[in-house]
């Protein structure tokens, strides 16, 4: 595993761990429910381990959060961090600022802009192109 894998499903099983811990659930309540041993829960929780989106799936159903706005959140976190961009909000909109860009201005990406697209746009996608869409979003 990649020092870069690592860190993103470290950040999935930190916010993963939170959200069962908000929910005043044991990792052997949830493992029960999953069909996985507390173990497996705990690596997954910890970033020892590749969560399946299955598993991410279930976990998303029992915890009672959107999978889809899960795995979004995560990626747009990771790429913030990669890239040291800031979320800013103007005009009621979501915009991403590079703090340290080797272009001689910085030029903000409306991310609202970006989601109405795909939102649109994704009627027309077929269910396996959604799934690589989301894999593509979650790299």
């Amino acid at each position: 595993m990649s020092e870069k894998d690592f860190e993103l499903y470290y950040e999935i099983g930190e916010k993963l761990r939170e959200v069962r811990l908000e929910k005043s659930l044991t990792l052997a309540e949830v493992a029960v429910q999953l069909d996985i041993a507390s173990k497996t829960l705990q690596r997954y929780e910890c970033g020892e381990r590749k969560i399946k989106v299955e598993a991410l799936q279930k976990l998303a159903s029992i915890y009672e959060f959107n999978y889809y706005n899960f795995v979004r959140d995560v990626r747009l976190d990771s790429i913030k961090k990669d890239y040291n961009i800031d979320l800013i909000y103007k005009d009621n909109k979501i915009q991403m600022l590079a703090e340290s860009s080797s272009y001689p201005e910085t030029k903000p990406l409306a991310f609202e802009d970006l989601r109405e697209f795909i939102t649109v746009n994704a009627k027309a996608l077929s269910n396996d192109q959604k799934i690589e869409l989301i894999k593509i979003l979650s790299q």
